[in-house]
C-alpha cells in the first residue's frame, strides 16, 4: 500500500510540475508536499536493487523543490516556515550518497533561518560546516555567505572582536568576487562591530566605503539598508542624536513602501533607542511596540528581545516600573533561550532600576550586581550604565564608599566614548547623590555638567539640518561628516 501511495504522490507532483509551467513558485509548496510524501512512503522499498534508482530520483527531486519553498519563505520573511521546509529538506539530504547530500546553499539558508529565529548555537553549527567545506573546495561564493552570517551570528552574541576578524576576511573576499552588493554589507557589518573597539575613525572610514559603494550598486535596499546603518553610527559613535533620528524618520515610509518588514523592525527600533536618548519617553515606548508587533509577525526574537528592553528603559524614565518589570521579564527570558551576551547586562539593569524604583532594594541590588558581572570587558556601554545602575542601589542600602567608586567607575569609562546620553544621565545620578549626602558643592559641577550635555543633545549639530543632509535614494549627501573625514586606508586591519 505504501508503494502505491508513493507512486500516487509522484504522479501528482509530476502533473502539478508541468501544469506550473513558468509559474512553479506559485505551486511550490504543493509540488514539495508530493515529492516529500513520495519519498517517505516509497523509502521501504528502496532496499530492493531495481527501486533504488526511482527511489533516489524522488529524493533529489523533494530536496530540491523543499529547497525551492523555503527559499520562497526566505524571500517572503516566514522564517518558521523557511525553517522547516529547510529541515525536510536536509532530512531527505541524508538519504542520498555522500556526495549529493551536501549542498552549502541549503545549509546556509537553513542557519539564516535559525538565526531570525534566535537559534544562534544552531546556526553556528551549520554555518562553520559550510565554511569548513567551503575552504577545502575554495568554494569561494559558499564561503562568503557562510561567513557572512557568522559575522552577524557572533556579534549578536557580543563575540565582537570575532566579528571584526571573520569581517575583515568577508570584505576582502568579496572584493576579489567583484561582488558590490556584496561588499556593502561586509564593510557595514564591519563598522558595526567596530563599535565596540571606541575606534572612530576606523568606524567612519568603513562606513564612507559602504556609503560610496552603495551609491555605485543601484540598489534600492542595499541603499536603505547603509542608511540605517549610518543612523546608528551617528548615534553611538558621533553622538548626533538628531541627524540619527532624522536618517531613521526619512527611511521609515520608504521601507513601508518597499514591504520589508525585517529592515523596517529594526529602523523602528533604533529610532525607539534615539528617541529614548532624546528624552521622548512616550514615543519611545510606542516605536518599541512597533518594533515588537512586527518582530513577532516574523518570528524575529532578536528585535521583540532588544525592542522589549528599550520599552522597559522608556517606561522606567515615566515611572512605570511595573509594566516595565514585566517587558523586561519577557526580554530575559529570550535572551537566555537564545544564550546570548550582548543585551542581557541591559536587561538586567533595567530589572535592578524597577526594583529600585519598587523599593524592593535586596532584589535591585542583587539584579545590579549581575548585570556587572555580565557585561562584557569590551562593552564600554554596559559596563559604565551597569557600574551606574550598581552605585544608586549600593547607595539606597547606605553604602556610600562603594556606591561612590561605581559612579567614579562609570564616569571613567564614559569619558572617552560618545555616549552623550548616558554621561548626562550618570552625572546627574553622581550628583544627586552627592547632595543627598550633603555635599552640593562637589555635586553643582556634575549637575551643569549634565546640562550642558542636555542642551548640546537638545540642538541639532552642525550639518544635520535638513538641508544639508538630504535623504534620497541616490544617497545624495547622506553622510557629509562621514565621507569627509579620515581616508588612512591603514585604519582598516
Amino acid at each position: 500500500p505504501h508503494r502505491e501511495r508513493s507512486h500516487k504522490h509522484r504522479l501528482a507532483a509530476q502533473w502539478l510540475e508541468r501544469a506550473a509551467g513558468d509559474r512553479v513558485e506559485e505551486y511550490v509548496e504543493r509540488i514539495a508536499y508530493h515529492y516529500q510524501q513520495a519519498t517517505q512512503l516509497g523509502a521501504g522499498s528502496a532496499a530492493r536493487s531495481d527501486h533504488a534508482d526511482e527511489f533516489y530520483a524522488l529524493c533529489h527531486k523533494a530536496r530540491y523543490y523543499l529547497k525551492l519553498a523555503g527559499d520562497k519563505s526566505i524571500r517572503l520573511q516566514n522564517y518558521h516556515r523557511a525553517e522547516q521546509f529547510y529541515f525536510d529538506a536536509m532530512s531527505i539530504a541524508s538519504s542520498l550518497d555522500e556526495d549529493s547530500a551536501f549542498n552549502p546553499s541549503l545549509e546556509i539558508n537553513y542557519a539564516k533561518a535559525k538565526f531570525f529565529l534566535g537559534s544562534y548555537s544552531d546556526s553556528e553549527f551549520h554555518l562553520q560546516i559550510v565554511a569548513t567545506e567551503a575552504r577545502r573546495a575554495a568554494n569561494k561564493p559558499a564561503l562568503a555567505k557562510a561567513l557572512e552570517q557568522l559575522v552577524d551570528v557572533n556579534r549578536e552574541r557580543g563575540m565582537y572582536e570575532q566579528a571584526i576578524l571573520l569581517g575583515e576576511e568577508l570584505v576582502y573576499l568579496y572584493q576579489e568576487l567583484e561582488d558590490v552588493e556584496g561588499e556593502v554589507y561586509a564593510l557595514a557589518q564591519l563598522a558595526l562591530s567596530s563599535i565596540s573597539q571606541q575606534h572612530s575613525a576606523k568606524v567612519d572610514l568603513l562606513a564612507k566605503r559602504a556609503y560610496e559603494l552603495a551609491r555605485l550598486s543601484g540598489s534600492r535596499m542595499v541603499q536603505m539598508y547603509t542608511m540605517q546603518v549610518l543612523s546608528i553610527i551617528y548615534s553611538a559613535v558621533h553622538g548626533d542624536l538628531h541627524s540619527a533620528e532624522m536618517i531613521s524618520r526619512r527611511l521609515l515610509p520608504m521601507l513601508e513602501e518597499s514591504g520589508d518588514r525585517l529592515l523596517l523592525s529594526n529602523t523602528y527600533l533604533n529610532l525607539a533607542i534615539i528617541c529614548c536618548d532624546l528624552g521622548k519617553y512616550e514615543e519611545s515606548a510606542s516605536l518599541c511596540q512597533q518594533a515588537i508587533d512586527k518582530a513577532c509577525e516574523l518570528g524575529y526574537s532578536i528585535v521583540d528581545m532588544k525592542a522589549s528592553r528599550v520599552l522597559g528603559d522608556a517606561l522606567l524614565a515615566l515611572h512605570q516600573p511595573a509594566a516595565a518589570m514585566g517587558h523586561l521579564r519577557h526580554a530575559l527570558k529570550i535572551s537566555t533561550s537564545l544564550d546570548e551576551r550582548d543585551v542581557l547586562p541591559e536587561i538586567r539593569r533595567g530589572l535592578a532600576e524597577a526594583h529600585l524604583q519598587m523599593d524592593e532594594l535586596d532584589v535591585a541590588l542583587e539584579q545590579a550586581t549581575i548585570a556587572t558581572a555580565v557585561a562584557l570587558p569590551e562593552d564600554t556601554y554596559s559596563q559604565a550604565t551597569t557600574q551606574c545602575t550598581l552605585g544608586m542601589t549600593l547607595a539606597a542600602h547606605g553604602r556610600s564608599d562603594e556606591a561612590e567608586a561605581a559612579f567614579q567607575r562609570s564616569l571613567s569609562l564614559l569619558e572617552r566614548t560618545a555616549y552623550l546620553p548616558v554621561l548626562a544621565m550618570t552625572s546627574e545620578r553622581y550628583a544627586a547623590f552627592l547632595t543627598a549626602s550633603g555635599r552640593d558643592d562637589e555635586a553643582a559641577p556634575l549637575r551643569d555638567r549634565a546640562a550642558a550635555l542636555r542642551q548640546r543633545l537638545s540642538v541639532p549639530q552642525p550639518g544635520s539640518d535638513a538641508d544639508d543632509l538630504t535623504i534620497a535614494l541616490t544617497m545624495t549627501n547622506v553622510v557629509p561628516a562621514l565621507v569627509t573625514q579620515a581616508d588612512n586606508p591603514d585604519l582598516v586591519a
